[in-house]
């Protein structure tokens, strides 16, 4: 018995070992015929896609010259792939997010090449560029890459790969959003509320003036403690609007002069005017450059001035639409913390 007990215990050792090898050294088991998705080994360089860090601190750059021309369009090689294994891998890549000191917001830089095929043994770079959607400047970004690689029989998901101390200065058509809150909940579950009836479009007060590109709506303070909002964000809209832009003035082909694209009306009043455009869509929050209190009892006006689609000549009318817009406000309970409150706006016809 007790000989059949070390025997036994031997045998666990050896499957227990084979187990742990087998993620970075068993491609070819007969198990993995049936189509497996490995997750990458510890030591990046050696697993089935073997990844390495090369980015060498060159500025990722991108500004227009001349009649729109580029004048400098810098990219710079940020990862090293290898194929480990025996199959060829399809390597897919995107960025998943971009944050830096002032800014969160993956749109600002792409892949140069999002696909490639790498054979057994083949090594190959990732390089990054501008998206030149987005403008922002950044000396010490943590960049993350979310790399699929598909062969047979074994995929790879790696997410979230971060390069780390990245330097960019991308000129782009909107401004560089701050990320969402990690807590978003409805307006209904705070003490805040959309005062009924009090959403509107409106003539822009801005430059060359449309008719109801401007929206406005009442909140109102229902809780015991004061609300500050420090940032805003339009989620969606069932409009054709993809941006908020306010110019002021036209010459010619351009805009001259900008102004607020959001104010606040309240308590002690905010506001923010963005070098661009405000982006919609989820993820796109925008700080306020002077944060809002709404005191308690008291209603705030919220003013978004100039929805547009593609550009500073597209302004769009709003007037039966709907759109949902994130207030970002201090979080009374926890000090430093922020929460979106979710409000879900419908504008009459």
């Amino acid at each position: 018995m007790g000989n059949a007990i070390k025997r036994a215990g031997l045998l666990c050792l050896l499957l227990g070992a084979a187990t742990l090898l087998a993620p970075t050294f068993g491609f070819d088991l007969a198990a993995l015929d049936r189509g497996l998705e490995a997750s990458v080994a510890d030591d990046e360089q050696n697993a089935l896609l073997g990844l390495e860090s090369t980015y060498d601190g060159t500025t990722i750059e991108y500004e227009t010259g001349f009649f729109g021309f580029p004048s400098t369009d810098r990219s710079a090689e940020v990862v090293a792939v290898e194929n480990n294994g025996e199959n060829p891998l399809d390597v897919e890549v995107t960025v998943s997010s971009v944050r830096w000191n002032g800014g969160d917001d993956r749109r600002v830089l792409r892949p140069v090449d999002g696909t490639a095929t790498l054979e057994s043994g083949q090594r190959d770079t990732i390089d990054l560029e501008c998206s030149r959607d987005v403008a922002a400047d950044a000396e010490n970004a943590v960049v993350g890459l979310d790399i699929d690689a598909s062969g047979s029989p074994v995929s790879v998901d790696r997410q979230e790969y971060e390069i780390t101390g990245v330097s960019f200065a991308c000129e782009g058509t909107q401004s560089a959003g701050s990320g969402d809150p990690d807590e978003i909940v409805p307006i209904g579950e705070t003490d805040l509320t959309l005062v009924d009836g009090s959403a509107t479009a409106e003539t822009s007060t801005g430059g060359f003036q449309q008719e109801d590109s401007r929206v406005t709506f009442d909140v109102r303070n229902d809780g015991t403690d004061d609300v500050t909002v420090t940032g805003i964000g339009v989620r969606n809209t069932t409009s054709d609007a993809n941006e908020v832009y306010y110019c002021a003035e036209y010459w010619f082909f351009g805009c001259t002069a900008t102004d607020d694209e959001v104010t606040i009306d309240g308590t002690t009043n905010g506001a923010r005017n963005v070098d661009e455009a405000i982006t919609i869509g989820e993820g796109n929050t925008y700080s306020l450059d002077e944060n809002a209190t709404i005191a308690t009892g008291d209603t705030a006006t919220v003013a978004l001035e100039q929805f547009r689609e593609d550009g500073f000549n597209s302004q769009v009318d709003m007037r039966g639409t709907e759109l949902t817009v994130l207030l970002v406000v201090e979080d009374p309970a926890n000090p430093g913390n922020e929460i979106g409150i979710e409000t879900e706006i419908s504008i009459p016809a």
